[in-house]
């Protein structure tokens, strides 16, 4: 597995981090909030991981069960894929 891949998996988190915890300041100042679709689209390029790190702590977008439910909906194929990575380097090495 190229290099390359992990920082892109590293960038889409930090990118899906920030921009989720913008939203909740924008939120806080009553102001024009970013689209839930972008965090789909972030989520299903991987960053699914950077998105809940921010719901977790910054308290946002936690009852919103439907984004939610999607968001985590999209990681299942990448945990498999991950396992999948992880297996082959290391047991079939």
């Amino acid at each position: 597995m190229n290099i390359d891949f992990f920082i892109f998996l590293l960038f889409i988190n930090i990118i899906s981090f920030f921009l989720c915890t913008y939203d909740k300041y924008l939120s806080k100042k009553r102001k024009t909030r970013i689209s839930e679709k972008l965090f789909i689209f972030l989520s299903i390029l991987g960053g699914f991981i950077g998105f809940l790190l921010s719901s977790k702590i910054f308290r946002h977008k936690t009852k919103h069960n439907k984004l939610l439910f999607i968001i985590y909906l999209t990681s299942i194929p990448w945990f498999l894929f991950l396992i999948v990575i992880i297996y082959d380097k290391i047991i079939l090495g």
